[in-house]
């Protein structure tokens, strides 16, 4: 067995019962012609000795943008029938002519079949090549659209949490601003005018009428002690 890649010769070279080549060493990156030639060098000078029987390669075929499928494609060696319209579409329904090859067939085979297998071996190369670039956008792609839902929920629940704490904070003013106010009023509404002293009853008129305070605020300190003394004669000197 024949691996292009580090990736796939370290997953074949653990299997059992695989007899893999250890001195095939070529990598899938940036194919080009040139490689191919090279491998396809290689694999039709050991058909030729006899050393390999079938020569079949297994490649990733891009299907479309979303889907690549696995191919597995016969090299060597050629049959006829592999090239009938039957087996082509590609030139199913095209007229044929009749071809002379010279200066024999066998010499025409010579120099086309090394081509043929250049080429086949190339459009594999960039198949695969396209399909793992693929792979990779299309999992780039699925993690930028993740971690895109990922900060579009986070920023909803920042928000959620913003809008919270800035509710709590206007509660809070708002609670403190109230509570002042009604100090404000209370203390406003505790200081009342004395009208008349009749002995010990005392006549105060409050501005508010809605609550009156209780007998210990109702006075401030030294109108309270006046009147409070008022009719005790030496002992409000004191």
């Amino acid at each position: 067995m024949y691996v292009l890649g580090e990736l796939g010769r370290q997953y074949f070279s653990k299997k059992q019962g695989l007899l893999l080549d250890t001195s095939f060493r070529y990598t899938v990156q940036k194919p080009t012609l040139y490689r191919a030639r090279v491998i396809a060098e290689e694999m039709v000078s050991l058909f030729e000795e006899g050393e390999l029987d079938d020569i079949y390669i297994i490649y990733t075929r891009m299907e479309n943008a979303m889907q690549a499928v696995t191919e597995k494609i016969k090299i060597l060696p050629l049959h006829r029938v592999s090239f009938t319209p039957q087996n082509m579409p590609s030139i199913a329904g095209v007229y044929q002519e009749g071809m002379i090859l010279y200066p024999s067939a066998h010499s025409v085979m010579d120099n086309i079949v090394p081509n043929y297998v250049v080429g086949l071996i190339y459009g594999c190369l960039v198949e695969s090549y396209c399909s793992e670039h693929n792979a990779r956008m299309q999992a780039m792609q699925n993690a930028t659209d993740s971690a895109s839902d990922m900060l579009d929920e986070l920023r909803i629940t920042y928000n959620r949490v913003r809008q919270a704490d800035i509710t709590q904070e206007l509660t809070e003013v708002i609670g403190g601003a109230n509570a002042q106010k009604r100090e404000v009023s209370r203390n406003i509404m505790t200081k009342g005018k004395i009208i008349q002293v009749m002995g010990p009853v005392v006549d105060v008129e409050f501005e508010s009428q809605k609550e009156l305070p209780r007998i210990k605020d109702a006075f401030g300190g030294r109108e309270r002690r006046q009147t409070l003394c008022h009719g005790s004669g030496s002992a409000c000197g004191k």
